[in-house]
């Protein structure tokens, strides 16, 4: 049985290997996993194998699923699914927690009684915690996250680039300053000086 300590190493470097997909660094995730599974690759207690690209591919979905503990040896795949919450119960809890995004676990659990959708010991709160946390994030907060993001504001690195341009001093010739920024960081990636004559 492997410990946690190789588990943990196993699980953090399938995630080096699908972490460019999560950047946004990867136009064609297809392509991307052909290009991985075309080398070997040096995993922790296994040694040095070649994967096929489903199996990239499996652990690019794993981890949407269910987080860095989805790329560990040995992860359930139901996990986070109850039994005692079926389709139709499980769409009123999530229509509840996209109403009030921010709200804890104990206030939406609160709600769900008040509103007779779960009766008091139908599951419990360690039940509905865990089935929040494993449910799809994005379709709770997608509303909320859209009102909070601004009009320059973006998630990943290089998905958004834009140049100022500023006055410079005068010399003898008007100077302008023309600057290419990186969103992310506010780092300039590139800046010029530029003289222009005056008429």
């Amino acid at each position: 049985m492997l410990s946690e300590e190789v588990r943990n190493a196993i699980a953090l470097k399938r995630f080096s290997l699908i972490s460019p997909i999560l950047n946004g660094q990867v136009n064609n995730r297809k392509d991307y996993y052909a290009q991985i599974s075309s080398k070997p690759v040096e995993m922790p207690h296994y040694g040095i194998r070649k994967y096929s690209p489903k199996t990239i591919e499996s652990w690019y979905c794993d981890y949407m699923r269910g987080g860095l503990d989805a790329l560990k040896p040995g992860y359930r795949k139901d996990r986070g699914n109850c039994r005692k919450i079926d389709t139709e119960l499980a769409e009123k809890i999530l229509e509840t927690k996209r109403k009030y995004p921010k709200a804890p676990t104990t206030i939406i659990y609160d709600k769900l009684i008040k509103k007779g959708i779960l009766k008091e010991g139908q599951i419990s709160l360690t039940t509905l915690y865990r089935f929040l946390k494993f449910s799809n994030h994005e379709s709770i907060y997608e509303t909320e996250e859209k009102k909070e993001i601004k009009r320059f504001a973006h998630q990943y690195i290089n998905e958004l680039w834009y140049g100022d341009l500023m006055y410079g001093p005068y010399i003898q010739e008007e100077a302008y300053l023309p600057c290419s920024i990186r969103t992310m960081g506010r780092f300039t990636v590139h800046s010029s000086l530029n003289l222009c004559a005056r008429t």
